[in-house]
């Protein structure tokens, strides 16, 4: 009888595991980077400058969502020029490691090891804000050259950097990509235009002005420049333009970007695509407004315009700030307003990862705590996915609903073998991602074409080779394929 009793406890107690296992494994299969590793897609957000530099000071609540949820970062603030460069160098025109400050690099390298995240995306090599005090100062009495000179040295200094620490052997984390420069279109003086001539804004769209590279006549020259020296230090760093309010096709400023990038591929400018940064605006306390189906139409739109050149889009910094009842600090919102939210983030998700050139889709922060909408949105808040005590908001389960509805790695594989594969050089990151057998090459390259207004789809003219970094490339110390690559970046153990 004794024997018996125990032994029904024994199996109680075998079954009662087994359920908090299921319920475990069910529960880890239901986190973004559970799902998005099952798509082949990349998942990530931004890292705050307090967590890098001290994560025991974050709440927990912070720790746990980041290292659960996510399977790549990116940093808001410490790979830009004011950290890696805060001092002059000796030679402003030749800089050289020694002359970067590398710390927060590996403190931030370190922080995706500890979370086992592979894969960290590097923001940003060129911004005319968040630049050192010294060289706002300087830059002005430099020519044309000394600045182009500073950029191109800089940018092979850190990304050269970097490479040694993709190039390690079994090295648990790659700084896979860069924002080469960022948010160089300008469109503020369009506005001022726009209310005095009307239709004369959309020829007001160009460069930025009022930065510390202004001395740079031949703008498009010096972004030809930058790039180049980036795909100079690291041939297998995946490049990138990235920028805001570019997301809707047709729209001048998405012309604009169409044209610079089209007329970069076309004079063989090594790029591999644009970032997307899909600051977007929600619905208002009455439920109106947000992101319709009609927008959704323009932003698969620009997707095309970029597959037609061989280039991904990135969504980089996605958010989807709601107006609140406060002009002044973060106030509520309705409940309407969160539902209505949750929808549109599904919206925004599923059409840009559902694009065969959308490989990765990050948000900047993923907490209303640490969100940057209120301070620099007045009037704005409830931006992100998570609440104020890291709670899932419906923008959550809008995520997950859209993730869960794309098809996975092995029906794309299924997939592709009745299609023809396109060459390396068009072969996008996304592509190679599923294609577990890439290892790189050359290949043609789409040649001149031109947007016009509104864009008309372009067309491949001259071939040119060049090399193109593949997935398996930037594991070329490990010479892992893409499946392996995948499995390191979502599976890495930490330490």
């Amino acid at each position: 009888m004794m024997g018996s009793r125990a032994s029904r406890q024994l199996s109680i107690w075998i079954w009662c595991c087994a359920c908090l296992l299921a319920m475990g494994n069910a529960e880890a299969q239901t986190t973004l980077r559970a799902l998005a590793k099952t798509k082949g897609k990349l998942v990530g957000t931004s890292l705050s400058s307090n967590y890098i530099d001290n994560p025991a000071s974050m709440p927990s609540g912070y720790q746990s969502t980041l290292a659960n949820e996510f399977n790549v970062y990116v940093a808001e603030n410490s790979f830009k020029m004011s950290e890696l460069l805060p001092n002059a160098p000796a030679n402003p025109f030749d800089i050289q490691i020694s002359d970067l400050s590398t710390a927060k690099i590996d403190i931030m390298v370190a922080r995706a090891r500890e979370n086992g995240v592979g894969m960290i995306r590097g923001h940003a090599l060129i911004w005319h804000t968040q630049a050192p005090s010294w060289l706002t100062t300087s830059a002005p009495g430099w020519t044309a050259d000394q600045i182009t000179a500073f950029a191109t040295s800089y940018i092979k200094a850190v990304v050269t950097y970097c490479k040694t620490i993709n190039d390690a052997v079994d090295a648990p984390v790659r700084i896979y990509e860069w924002d080469v420069i960022n948010e160089t279109i300008d469109k503020s003086k369009a506005r001022a235009k726009k209310r005095s001539r009307g239709s004369a804004a959309k020829s007001s769209i160009g460069y930025r002005t009022g930065t510390w590279y202004d001395g740079v006549a031949n703008r498009q020259a010096f972004i030809d420049a930058i790039f180049r020296a980036a795909r100079n230090a690291d041939p297998n760093v995946r490049l990138v333009y990235n920028d805001y309010g570019i997301e809707m096709y047709g729209s001048p400023k998405c012309n604009f970007m169409l044209n610079m990038v089209g007329g970069m591929v076309s004079r063989g400018v090594p790029i591999d695509g644009v970032g997307l940064q899909c600051h977007f605006i929600g619905p208002d306390p009455s439920g109106a407004g947000g992101f319709s189906s009609s927008d959704a139409r323009k932003f698969e739109q620009t997707f095309a315009a970029l597959r037609a050149l061989g280039l991904d889009g990135i969504v980089t910094e996605f958010d989807l700030r709601l107006q609140t009842d406060s002009t002044t600090i973060e106030g509520n919102v309705t409940s309407r307003q969160l539902a209505l939210q949750g929808d549109q983030y599904r919206l925004i998700v599923a059409t840009a990862l559902s694009q065969s050139n959308c490989p990765a889709l990050l948000t900047w922060g993923f907490t209303d705590a640490q969100s940057w909408i209120p301070w620099a949105c007045p009037g704005y808040g409830h931006a992100l996915p998570f609440d104020r005590s890291y709670a899932k908001k419906p923008a959550y389960e809008g995520i997950t609903t859209a993730i869960k509805a794309l098809p996975t790695v092995e029906e794309n594989k299924a997939s592709s073998l009745t299609t023809t594969l396109p060459t390396a050089s068009a072969m996008t990151f996304g592509q190679a991602l599923s294609n577990s057998t890439l290892s790189g090459g050359e290949g043609s390259v789409p040649g001149s074409f031109t947007f016009a207004s509104p864009p008309v789809a372009p067309t491949r003219m001259k071939s040119e080779k060049r090399p193109v970094a593949s997935l398996a490339s930037m594991w070329s110390a490990s010479q892992a394929t893409a499946t392996e690559i995948w499995r390191a970046s979502s599976e890495s153990p930490a330490y």
